[in-house]
């Protein structure tokens, strides 16, 4: 004889609240159903597990000796299902992120402890890439997933690109820097402009060169270094740029012709082999639900 889980999670349920109306609403089956599942496994057991005599079923003898087993393997198929999901969850062991240097730490931080809520077990391998070597490493797969500011469309083929997020920029120049907190676009022309090879590279370039000389630098590091050795004045993304305004090493430019805070879209790059795993698309909703926390504009 085999037993249906089914039949006794209704036992359980019409046990638990005394009622066959509150049991059939608590597990989404008609009172007629639910009785006719109750009364089948009397049947199959051989057991009368309630009285009826009454208006509402009272648990026999044998009901109350069966209840406390029947409990105990409703609860162990509920955590049986529940690990099954986690393995399910998890069947991506390692997560491989690579996160252009202009994507702000602090998204990828929060995201990351996002995500670790329903995936507690994935491992996470993150590096920092240019936009090259993470494209590179996507066709290789070598990694899941690229984090980067939004390139050519047609150079993500053949990996699958989502677009995320708006990341907010700033015109920053040095504190030494000749140039007039409130400055023009053609006084900016007239000074050499540093820019960042992602942005250089990046459909927006043409809205955020505006200097006349422009030098590209492949190293966040050495571009903010030598915008605070006034070299030259850059572009950047406003969460990158804060902690160095904060600590008075860079300034912010107010330029007059802008009528709102220019943005570059933040994309997800994704390798073909993994672009439809639940890993994967949990990590992406946990960019977008954190961005949206940061007060990223999504627009």
């Amino acid at each position: 004889m085999k037993l249906s889980l089914s039949k006794i999670e209704a036992f359980v349920a019409v046990a638990q609240t005394g009622n066959i109306t509150l049991a059939a609403k608590r597990l989404g089956k008609d009172r007629s159903t639910l009785s006719q599942m109750v009364a089948a496994l009397e049947d199959e057991l051989g057991i009368a597990l309630f009285e009826r005599s009454g208006k509402m079923p009272v648990l026999t003898e044998p009901g109350q000796s069966l209840l406390g087993r029947a409990r105990r393997l409703c609860a162990e198929a509920d955590a049986f299902q529940e690990y099954a999901l986690q393995m399910s969850r998890d069947a991506h062991p390692t997560l491989t992120l690579g996160v252009s240097p202009l994507i702000p730490a602090r998204l990828v931080t929060q995201a990351v402890r996002h995500w670790r809520q329903s995936h507690p077990g994935t491992q996470l391998e993150v590096r920092s890439l240019d936009i090259d070597s993470i494209r590179q490493q996507l066709l290789t797969q070598q990694l899941d997933v690229g984090l980067t500011l939004n390139s050519n469309p047609t150079s993500t083929f053949p990996m699958v690109a989502s677009y995320l997020a708006n990341l907010p920029m700033a015109f920053v120049a040095s504190v030494d820097a000749s140039l007039p907190i409130r400055v023009d676009a053609r006084q900016l022309a007239q000074v050499r402009q540093l820019c960042h090879q992602e942005l250089a590279d990046s459909a927006q370039a043409s809205l955020l060169l505006v200097g006349r000389s422009v030098e590209v630098i492949g190293s966040l590091e050495l571009l903010v270094e030598m915008v605070a050795a006034d070299l030259g004045w850059s572009v950047l993304p406003e969460a990158v740029a804060q902690p160095y305004l904060e600590r008075g090493q860079l300034r912010r430019l107010d330029v007059q012709e802008l009528v709102r805070q220019p943005v570059v879209p933040v994309s997800l790059w994704l390798a073909p082999s993994v672009a439809e795993l639940p890993v994967i698309d949990a990590f992406s909703q946990s960019v977008v639900h954190c961005a949206e926390q940061l007060g990223l504009d999504g627009g």
